[in-house]
């Protein structure tokens, strides 16, 4: 294996850190990071998100086959969570109506796929790093990680509003993510945070449910341990006082 390079660059409004041996591989898992920005994004109006947004009721419209996926995968854990994970800002995500990559809407909805394409992204990178043929890489979106290759990587986990250490995850060919309140104790960007909870991480095969379900676990819905345990994953929590609960592989911070 040779050197290990990182290279950083802003995608998915947050910073992506992509880690391997080579510059091609790199270009390479950027390149799917930027499709997935391209097609997902909503604050950008030539995005096929903002295209569903606009459709007339009844009226469909044709998607790349990966927005096809992560709006399926989205509307997926809405029905296994019971709706605490949401795909929409307003209207109900229970009237989209996705088949194969043919999106109708049956009353005006907007859709918000940002907690979920990161994720997808992620996959994607590291899709494109092992189709290159490199032996071992890491992917880091703001939080949103997974990781490949004959060692383990590591994450550290802190504490979201005092951002102190207070234990260390292996990614282990594996994904990571983790969803927090802001430092300033903000939690607007998580409706359904359960009181108390400052941060879930959640650790399974894949950073698109990793990024799904650690809005599910914050949310403290009924279903998380069913969710859970459909993706063969596992969770921990911390709490306003800095207490870790959970299941999750870890070393506790000194």
């Amino acid at each position: 294996m040779g050197d290990m390079m990182t290279r950083c660059q802003p995608w998915l409004g947050t910073f992506v850190e992509v880690t391997t041996d080579r510059d091609d591989a790199i270009e390479a898992a950027f390149g799917a990071i930027a499709t997935v920005h391209a097609l997902m994004n909503r604050h950008d109006r030539a995005s096929e998100i903002s295209a569903i947004d606009g459709l007339a009721i009844g009226e469909a419209i044709t998607v790349h086959d990966w927005t096809a996926q992560v709006l399926a995968r989205a509307l997926f854990w809405s029905r296994m969570s019971d709706g605490a994970f949401d795909p929409t800002l307003t209207g109900d995500w229970r009237c989209v109506d996705l088949s194969g990559r043919d999106v109708r809407l049956r009353r005006p909805v907007t859709i918000d796929l940002g907690g979920i394409a990161k994720g997808f992204a992620v996959d994607c990178a590291i899709a494109a790093m092992q189709a290159a043929g490199t032996p071992a890489g890491l992917v880091n979106a703001g939080g949103d990680m997974r990781g490949y290759g004959p060692s383990p990587w590591s994450a550290v986990l802190v504490d979201p509003t005092t951002r102190i250490a207070v234990a260390t995850a292996s990614i282990d060919n594996c994904a990571l993510a983790t969803s927090a309140v802001r430092p300033s104790g903000d939690f607007s960007h998580l409706p359904a945070r359960r009181a108390g909870t400052t941060s879930a991480t959640v650790q399974c095969p894949h950073a698109i449910d990793a990024d799904a379900l650690t809005k599910i676990v914050l949310s403290g819905s009924a279903r998380t341990q069913e969710c859970l345990a459909t993706a063969k994953a596992c969770a921990l929590t911390i709490d306003a006082g800095g207490r870790i609960s959970g299941v999750l592989p870890l070393d506790r911070a000194a």
